[in-house]
């Protein structure tokens, strides 16, 4: 079963779609955990902070 080079191309642009797309989720997904783990950081400090007085 032989597939011609159209048929090929197309489906490799598809493939760099859907690839593209989920490099973007994963650029927001990223974002999010770094800002979930500073406020945990932030709360860690605040919370050793309080306890010290």
């Amino acid at each position: 079963m032989k597939i011609d080079n159209g048929k090929q191309r197309k489906i490799q642009a598809k493939y760099r779609e859907l690839q593209n797309e989920d490099n973007k989720k994963d650029n927001i997904t990223e974002k999010i955990a770094i800002v979930f783990s500073l406020l945990f950081l932030l709360i860690m400090f605040l919370n050793v902070f309080i306890k010290s007085f």
